[in-house]
């Protein structure tokens, strides 16, 4: 599951000073955009539904798929935006029990770091790859029944849960495990409420556990601070059922409240600055289709997108003071909206029920990229960079497939990535990146000269 804007860069750099030509403050981003339907199915006959979307950067994602009871589960790897997919994983293996056969079924997926990929199924089983998933090893735990929602906050720490009350939870990416059941923790916080039931989990951080549970009148936030070792229950944020962390401090829930006419349900947004002690509800409105929130990603601290059933989207690119609907593509496009993740506010994917993944991306009208398109040179912003590097192209390279290579003052190729019908500004992660001074080069239509352009560009952390 994706608390991937939170863990894109951190600990990786402090500060990014680029020798390219500098351009003035961060684009503003707004709800307007273009959707595209990414059809991430291997065979149109299958009965498709998306348990699970996590993506690492703009264009890097991975996308697990339920086939159905015969055909098992499969995953999916994009490293250009969805335009090309790769299997990454497909299952055919069954289980016997008696004289009943059925595939390991694979209900959750995270996709935490480059070639790490994790998968939570049945019977307390994990499977994990380290190699962008050529090869598969499998963790078995003690435990009998399935594992639920997943989070990795890299590719060491992370925890699941079982349905009911207990969690699980690794700092060796799986190789080992511990567990907590918080059943008496709950029924000691409020013994007079009908049970809870753990309904998210989110790592927010290498120490720092949450989880979310739920019960028919209540909500519970259950958090440890010092890796599973001791943990403390806070009253939660009322009809919210999912949440995602920007920070170990800053977070988000969504879901619905009753609005007492049949199953309709009222769209609620939490908001939390003390690590989930303490919850503010920003929105609270009816809107039609009345059936709550489901899912909710950041891209940063401004940029939000939560999510429903039947097309309902909603966008923030205010740090959530406001939120709004997004015209949406088409009702036989966009259905029942499953997962969401929000790598970069420029771009965001969103799981359909019926195996479908859609992208949208962001229209951007700022100053600083109108003038940097219409400039003959190559840009490179903000300065400094936390987590990811801008790159704007000269109009002349916009719209034209070109590559763009990162190389360090030895002259070994550091990255190299066939860049698809350019836009006129782009991304790359730096994460990763070692402290020291990198030339960037990109080119288009070949490699001559007046097709190609330079900058440099220094991680210092």
């Amino acid at each position: 599951m994706n608390s991937q804007s939170q863990r894109i860069g951190q600990g990786y750099m402090s500060a990014l000073i680029l020798f390219c030509a500098i351009v003035g403050s961060a684009p503003v981003f707004g709800q307007a955009g273009t959707w595209t339907l990414i059809d991430a199915r291997q065979h149109p006959r299958f009965s498709t539904v998306i348990f699970g979307i996590d993506c690492i950067a703009p264009d890097d994602c991975a996308v697990m798929i339920n086939l159905g009871a015969e055909f098992g589960e499969m995953v999916r790897r994009t490293d250009d935006a969805g335009r090309g997919w790769r299997n990454a994983f497909f299952d055919t293996t069954v289980t016997g029990v008696g004289r009943t056969f059925r595939h390991l079924t694979h209900w959750d997926l995270a996709y935490p770091a480059a070639k790490h990929i994790f998968l939570a199924c049945d019977s307390g089983v994990v499977r994990r790859s380290s190699d962008d998933g050529r090869s598969w090893q499998e963790t078995q735990t003690e435990y009998i029944n399935r594992f639920h929602n997943f989070d990795m906050y890299d590719a060491n720490f992370g925890l699941a849960y079982i349905k009911g009350t207990r969690i699980v939870h690794t700092t060796d990416g799986w190789l080992s495990w511990r567990s907590r059941d918080l059943e008496s923790i709950l029924s000691n916080y409020d013994p007079d409420v009908p049970p809870y039931g753990i309904n998210d989990i989110k790592q927010i951080s290498p120490d720092s556990m949450i989880a979310l549970c739920v019960s028919k009148t209540s909500r519970l936030i259950v958090r440890s601070t010092d890796g599973g070792e001791s943990w403390e229950a806070f009253k939660g944020p009322p009809g919210c059922r999912y949440m995602h962390f920007v920070t170990a401090q800053e977070g988000w829930a969504v879901g619905g409240v009753s609005t007492g006419l049949g199953h309709r349900l009222r769209d609620q947004i939490c908001h939390t600055t003390d690590g989930g002690v303490t919850w503010e509800m920003v929105y609270d409105e009816e809107v039609e289709p009345a059936f709550g929130l489901w899912r909710v990603d950041f891209a940063d601290r401004l940029h939000g997108i939560a999510v429903g059933n039947l097309r309902k989207i909603y966008f923030t690119s205010d740090g959530g003071r406001t939120w709004r609907q997004p015209a949406v593509p088409p009702t036989e496009v966009l259905h029942n909206i499953l997962r969401v993740s929000y790598p970069t506010p420029r771009r965001a994917y969103i799981g359909n029920s019926n195996g479908d993944v859609i992208r949208w991306d962001a229209q951007t009208t700022t100053v600083t990229e109108r003038a940097a398109a219409a400039t003959t040179g190559l840009r490179c912003y903000p300065q400094p960079a936390e987590d990811e590097l801008r790159i704007a192209l000269p109009a002349a390279a916009a719209g034209k497939d070109g590559v763009l290579v990162i190389r360090d003052l030895l002259g070994r190729r550091i990255l190299s990535r066939t860049v698809a019908s350019a836009l006129p500004a782009f991304d790359i992660s730096t994460r990763g990146l070692a402290a020291g001074q990198y030339l960037l080069h990109y080119s288009y239509d070949g490699d001559a000269g007046a097709n190609s352009y330079s900058a440099s560009y220094v991680i210092s952390k």
